[in-house]
C-alpha cells in the first residue's frame, strides 16, 4: 500500500482543505490548457487532481506564477530505470533514474526558471538516468524517450 498515494487522496476528498482542492483544481486547468495529448491523453480531471496532490506530497512539485496565475509547472517521479511506468509508484530517492513526468511553461522566462529550481531541489539530475513517457499519434502507447543532460543544456539556452 502506497500510504502517502493514500494520504494526499484523502486531503482532496476530506473536505478539510478547501485552500488545497482549490490550488489543485487551478494546476489541472493549467495542465488542461497546455496539455498537447503527448502526457496526459485520457486522464481524467480526477485523476490529474491526484497525481498532482500526490506529487505535491512527495515533494516533487514545482509551479511558477506569473501575476497572479500559473505560469509553469514540473513534476518527477525518483526511481529506478527498469521500474514499471505507474503514476502512483513510490518514490525511491535512492533509484538511479528520475522520470521527468510533466514540463509545462508559458514562458521561456519561466521554463528556464523552473529548470534552475529543479536542479536545485534535486541535483542527482546531474548524474541519474533521466527518462519520460510519451504519446505518438494520440493513438498509440506510452514510448519510453530517454533524456541526458542536454535537455537541460538546451532549455537554460532560450533565448527569450
Amino acid at each position: 500500500m502506497n500510504k502517502l498515494l493514500h494520504s494526499s487522496n484523502l486531503a482532496l476528498t476530506n473536505g478539510n482543505q478547501p485552500e488545497l482542492v482549490t490550488f489543485v483544481n487551478s494546476v489541472v486547468d493549467f495542465i488542461l490548457a497546455n496539455e498537447n495529448g503527448r502526457v496526459f491523453l485520457n486522464w481524467d480531471r480526477n485523476a490529474l487532481m491526484q497525481a498532482v496532490a500526490y506529487n505535491m506530497a512527495k515533494g516533487t512539485f514545482l509551479y511558477k506564477t506569473r501575476g497572479n496565475e500559473l505560469d509553469g509547472l514540473f513534476m518527477w517521479y525518483r526511481c529506478n530505470d527498469g521500474d514499471e511506468h505507474d503514476p502512483w509508484m513510490k518514490d525511491n530517492p535512492k533509484g538511479d533514474s528520475i522520470y521527468l513526468s510533466i514540463l509545462f511553461a508559458k514562458s521561456k522566462e519561466t521554463l528556464r526558471k523552473l529548470v534552475l529550481s529543479f536542479i536545485s531541489v534535486e541535483p542527482d539530475v546531474l548524474v541519474k538516468k533521466l527518462f519520460g513517457f510519451r504519446y505518438y499519434n494520440k493513438q498509440s502507447a506510452d514510448r519510453k524517450v530517454q533524456y541526458d543532460l542536454r535537455l537541460f543544456n538546451k532549455l537554460l539556452k532560450i533565448k527569450d
